[in-house]
């Protein structure tokens, strides 16, 4: 009789044993499940967050690159710019140009723009514009540092192409 009291005995402590395990596992699953939840919501609202829609972009731009420059710069954004006056109540530039040329700024509608008038005919010469840092969107949102820098060339940039005619007898 002792072992058939015995038996139950250690079949009690394999069901005690079995069920600890499986509430164990259980609640390792369902913390297993509850961090991938967590970590697939994390990964869903990075990107749901387009980077362009935290900035001011460039979207356009006159002359065109490969085109030279004539007498107007134009530089088009995807929201309407502005800038703050400084604290004596002057507004700055929207840009820097280097070399520097004389003329008139303004900022209209979604674009800034310079009628630099006569430009200096050098074929050589590259124009480097930086756009004010403190260009941002009417709503608020800043330039893209990314898209700062801009270069405008005196002269145009021409492709050649070159065609293989073969003669056929």
């Amino acid at each position: 009789m002792r072992t058939n009291t015995h038996q139950p005995q250690q079949k009690n402590q394999k069901n005690s044993r079995s069920t600890a395990s499986t509430t164990s596992t259980r609640s390792t699953t369902k913390a297993a499940a509850l961090l991938l939840l967590l970590a697939l919501a994390a990964t869903t609202a990075a990107f749901a967050q387009d980077p362009k829609v935290d900035f001011m972009n460039v979207t356009g731009r006159s002359p065109l690159e490969g085109d030279a420059l004539g007498d107007q710069i134009t530089i088009y954004f995807d929201k309407e710019p502005v800038l703050a006056p400084l604290p004596d109540g002057s507004v700055p530039p929207p840009f820097t140009i280097q070399p520097p040329l004389p003329g008139e700024c303004a900022i209209t509608n979604n674009y800034v723009s310079l009628k630099c008038g006569n430009v200096p005919k050098d074929p050589n010469q590259v124009y480097e514009v930086q756009l004010n840092p403190a260009l941002k969107s009417k709503d608020g949102k800043p330039l893209n540092p990314q898209q700062r820098q801009l270069f405008f060339s005196n002269y145009t940039i021409e492709i050649q192409r070159w065609w293989v005619m073969e003669h056929t007898p």
